[in-house]
């Protein structure tokens, strides 16, 4: 299912971007905060940070970098996952 919008994060809570399995997404960090970005090859949360991409706050990952270039340790289907450490919002948008 295709999303467009904002999604605020809890503090320290890893918090599902994708509402299916995508292949790129784009974020873009709206917060005053680094944000952890994680992919998983299901709907379970991720156990640790370890892999994780850093997006500092208004840094962007572009829809146009796949996300297996991005986590190549991670099997496709993936589901993305943000995790703030004080809290944030992302702009989100997937196909």
């Amino acid at each position: 299912m295709p999303k467009n919008a904002n999604v605020s994060c809890a503090p320290g809570t890893w918090t599902e971007l994708t509402d299916a399995d995508v292949a790129a997404i784009r974020l873009q960090n709206l917060g005053g905060y680094a944000v952890d970005i994680m992919a998983t090859s299901d709907t379970s949360a991720p156990s640790s940070a370890v892999g994780a991409l850093r997006l500092d706050p208004h840094d962007i990952l572009p829809a146009n970098v796949g996300l297996s270039d991005v986590f190549p340790g991670v099997a496709a289907g993936y589901r993305v996952w943000a995790r703030f450490e004080l809290g944030g919002t992302l702009s989100v948008s997937h196909a």
